[in-house]
């Protein structure tokens, strides 16, 4: 667990980020999200990413927004969010996704949102 710790702190860190810039933080912000179209969040196959889907997921529900969950081909889901199918990936992870997400992001309308500790990305779409 030890090793792990930088790693989670990052993610608590970038989720309270995310809280904040998407309206938590914002105390005038109106408490429904600002569209009915869900906030599509991606499921992979470990269970460490599916369980802060889900804690992301309930982030955005309890600021009023729409979301869903599907479940994702790791590396195509960097895709899917550069075409609009898909909204946010909290997890990439270079060593085994860097390249698809790379490809994505170099076509246009993706968004790193930078890297933790463990080497994470965010990706966050533009449609």
């Amino acid at each position: 667990m030890k090793n792990k710790l930088p790693l989670l702190i990052g993610a608590i860190v970038v989720i309270a980020g995310l809280v904040f810039f998407m309206g938590g933080g914002d105390k005038t912000a109106k408490k429904s999200g600002d569209s009915s179209a869900p906030i599509v969040i991606p499921t992979h196959n470990w269970s460490s990413q599916i369980v802060m889907a889900y804690v992301i997921g309930g982030i955005f529900e309890s600021m009023g927004n729409n979301v869903s969950y599907v479940n994702a081909d790791s590396q195509a889901v960097y895709e899917s969010i550069r075409i609009g199918d898909v909204t946010i990936s909290h997890e990439v992870w270079e060593s085994a996704f860097g390249k698809s997400f790379t490809t994505a992001l170099d076509k246009g309308g993706l968004l790193d949102w930078g890297w933790s500790w463990g080497k994470n990305t965010w990706g966050y779409g533009l449609s």
